[in-house]
């Protein structure tokens, strides 16, 4: 912190105070620390000062948004059927979509309709959005392995 005269105070950010506070793996970038980044919207301040882990950010920015993508593509495809009773749309859900995480979405979004996706990817853990993470990145090696 540094003051004025006044006792104006700002806080100023090294860039080693950003690398221990963001990546403390020895200077490494990992996907939990990458999800809070995207998370708490400090990407951009992150990067200013670690450049060189840019292309990595990309590639987890990239799948998360992805993620966020597949929620909103199958909550509209459902749009429609929200109006229907609890069980008839647990059976629309079954009939168009196999994956339990988007069954999770859609079960949330019809019992918290005032909320968007961000909030659904904050309520989730960690743990799960890294998972995610993890399962649509590898999902893009092997279509790039099989071309």
């Amino acid at each position: 912190m540094v003051s004025d005269r006044e006792f104006n105070r700002i806080k100023v950010k090294s860039p080693e105070y950003l690398l221990a506070a963001h990546a403390a793996n020895n200077g490494k970038l990992g996907l939990r620390t990458a999800v809070r980044l995207i998370q708490e919207d400090k990407v951009d301040d992150f990067l200013a000062y670690a450049p060189m882990h840019k292309n990595k950010m990309d590639i987890i920015i990239t799948a998360y948004q992805e993620i966020e993508d597949d929620f909103y593509n199958a909550f509209y495809v459902l749009k429609e059927d929200f109006w229907m009773p609890r069980k008839n749309f647990v059976y629309a859900i079954q009939y168009h979509f196999g994956d339990p995480d988007i069954f999770a979405y859609l079960m949330w979004q019809y019992s918290n309709r005032d909320y968007g996706i961000k909030d659904y990817m904050h309520r989730l853990t960690e743990r799960k959005v890294m998972d995610l993470i993890k399962e649509k990145i590898k999902k893009e090696m092997e279509e790039i392995d099989d071309e």
